[in-house]
């Protein structure tokens, strides 16, 4: 009979859904919500990589007055023609401590970088990874009880929501989830005096 009383003492604020003590916590199926299924476009982070690898060629050949031509940035490499081939060993210098690179030479003067297999796998991985933490974050901020985000295959994330209950709810949600989250890095030249 104690027990009994106990049970029910503690199980008013569940059925009630007071703020005063714990309460069970509903999920989508009791309580409603938002369930979202989403992909990440994990070409666009190798693109990216690639970006930043050819930014690097050009700040390390800029600051070490090589001099190359023709530095374009394709989808999946960058190339280049080095003018002068003595400088070619400060070039492989620099490449060699870059993790994940495949350099192709042609006659020491053309240059096609691009990331090995693993490397496209390991950014397009991490890629997924900082977008489920980001999305974690920011529901955080949200303020919803226990959002549930989760990898799901190699580039889904699967979000459940419980508790939001109006559109407009829905709405802000699906904006704070949605919005792309971007970093850039830019080389700032800095005035000597």
């Amino acid at each position: 009979m104690l027990v009994t009383i106990f049970g029910i003492v503690f199980s008013i604020p569940s059925f009630l859904q007071t703020d005063d003590g714990k309460k069970i916590s509903l999920g989508l199926d009791l309580q409603g919500g938002l369930h979202m299924l989403l992909g990440v476009e994990t070409q666009k982070a190798v693109e990216g990589k690639i970006k930043s690898i050819a930014a690097t060629i050009k700040y390390f050949t800029d600051n070490e007055d090589i001099l190359i031509e023709d530095l374009t940035i394709e989808k999946d490499n960058v190339s280049f023609i080095l003018l002068d081939s003595d400088e070619a060993t400060k070039l492989d210098t620099m490449f060699s401590e870059i993790k994940g690179l495949d350099i192709n030479k042609a006659n020491n003067f053309n240059y096609i970088v691009k990331l090995t297999p693993i490397e496209i796998e390991i950014v397009k991985d991490m890629a997924v990874t900082q977008a489920v933490e980001t999305i974690r974050n920011r529901l955080d901020q949200f303020g919803l009880a226990e959002p549930s985000v989760a990898r799901q295959g190699k580039t889904d994330i699967v979000v459940e929501l419980p508790g939001i209950k109006t559109p407009e709810e829905e709405q802000r949600a699906r904006e704070l989830i949605a919005k792309p989250a971007n970093l850039e890095l830019m080389e700032v030249d800095e005035l000597k005096a």
